[in-house]
């Protein structure tokens, strides 16, 4: 697996990723029409091109390390060899980084790649900045089992 910045073209699969970690993570406490309007919303790909494009991280994380090696057992059929990502932003308001979104593919969870988009996303801004902060549903027993595995507070 291999964590890089996501490109506009990305959006797409990004989106896709969104949309089926909504449903998975959020779908015993959020309707499916509430999930389908806010990730029709938040995750539309012109949205996503802004975001990509704008200050702050975008990163993904590729299914086999670098395009044309060999696997690690996540297969990324669907989504252009993309499992996963997240966007982070300096957030002024709050005064520290700010962990918008880390989303991998449910069939893909708990092989690591969660843990490898938090790593890449700490070590681009460790040396600027002391604090990441996140904000996980009460509910999210998936969120929150893996920042509390994490050793975050």
């Amino acid at each position: 697996m291999h964590v890089r910045e996501a490109e506009r073209g990305d959006a797409e699969a990004i989106a896709s990723i969104a949309r089926a970690s909504w449903h998975a993570a959020y779908g015993e406490f959020l309707s499916e029409e509430a999930i389908d309007a806010t990730v029709d919303e938040w995750y539309a790909p012109e949205t996503l091109r802004r975001h990509i494009a704008a200050a702050g991280a975008f990163l993904v994380a590729m299914a086999h390390g670098e395009p044309g090696a060999e696997g690690d057992g996540v297969d990324a059929d669907d989504a252009g060899g993309i499992v996963g990502f997240a966007h982070v932003r300096y957030a002024p308001e709050v005064g520290n980084v700010v962990l918008r979104r880390i989303y991998v593919r449910p069939d893909a969870w708990r092989e690591g790649i969660g843990t490898a988009l938090l790593g890449a996303v700490a070590r681009r801004f460790v040396d600027d900045h002391e604090r990441l902060s996140t904000v996980v549903f009460a509910e999210n027993e998936v969120g929150l089992s893996f920042i509390n595995g994490t050793g975050s507070r």
